[in-house]
């Protein structure tokens, strides 16, 4: 068995002949979480669309569980890896429960109605996010908050080895952000299950995350420990901003907060 789960080999993509992302390669190990940062534009979300067969490369290859992920079955890849995106339409009509049985679909097949096992799976999601009380409320109906831990409940009925996230807290308040992020986390541990996500909060990223991967004009800046990725040369370079970095005293990880914008070369206060 590989010990990465995803890895990105060599991996290019072009849109209208320009260069999106060039040349990327990386490993995401089992049992990790993994935030994606970046300034906007940087090809981060484009990334998690190719790494989730939603884009195909121009060269180079995404492999999931060793196998080149565009000659798997459809069925296959959703049975290791559920996608979440920034923006969702649709299913607002349906109740929680009816949503997160939509996870079930690629275990089941099409001659079969619900099954007890889905059922119980079913009712297991819904209850690891926290919504056995909104289970038969309408999605429409429901705050921020509630609407994205219901479409994760969705995600985990796939059962997937890995969880990938395009901003799971954009449009949030700051309390339902840390409750998405720490809903996450909790599900990082207690189902092993692998996270690659990408965050627009940077100290968020670090708080929450085993390696940070930074991309910077479409390319791998850099990627690892938050500690060695939240530095003021890397702040500088990609972020174009001077920065204070300390330790946060309760979870030990770095935190920094903007002291000016570095433009042309020069401090603009």
């Amino acid at each position: 068995m590989p010990d990465s789960i995803v890895e990105v080999q060599n991996l290019s993509i072009t849109f209208r002949e320009k260069t999106i992302l060039d040349g990327i390669n990386l490993r995401v190990q089992p049992r990790k979480i993994y935030s994606i940062i970046g300034p906007n534009g940087s090809g981060k979300t484009t990334l998690l669309r190719t790494i989730t067969r939603n884009l195909k490369p121009a060269t180079g290859q995404v492999k999931l569980n060793g196998v080149n992920i565009h000659k798997m079955p459809s069925k296959a890849v959703a049975r290791s890896m559920a996608f979440l995106t920034q923006t969702r339409s649709g299913r607002s009509d349906v109740d929680v429960r009816q949503l997160v049985s939509y996870g079930r679909f690629a275990h089941r097949e099409w001659w079969k109605g619900n099954q007890r096992q889905d059922l119980e799976i079913i009712e297991e999601c819904i209850h690891k996010t926290g919504l056995d009380d909104l289970a038969n409320r309408k999605i429409s109906t429901l705050s921020g908050g509630e609407q994205q831990r219901a479409w994760i409940a969705m995600a985990l009925a796939q059962k997937p080895k890995i969880l990938i996230l395009d901003e799971p807290t954009t449009f949030l308040d700051v309390s339902h952000q840390l409750e998405i992020l720490e809903l996450i986390t909790n599900l990082n541990v207690t189902d092993d299950i692998t996270v690659l996500m990408v965050l627009h909060d940077i100290n968020h990223a670090a708080r929450f995350s085993d390696e940070l991967v930074i991309i910077h004009q479409g390319t791998l800046f850099a990627h690892g420990d938050p500690w060695d990725m939240l530095t003021p040369k890397n702040l500088s370079e990609v972020f174009r901003i001077k920065a204070h970095i300390s330790e946060d005293n309760e979870t030990k990880k770095p935190v920094f907060y903007a002291k000016s914008v570095i433009k042309n070369g020069n401090q603009r206060l």
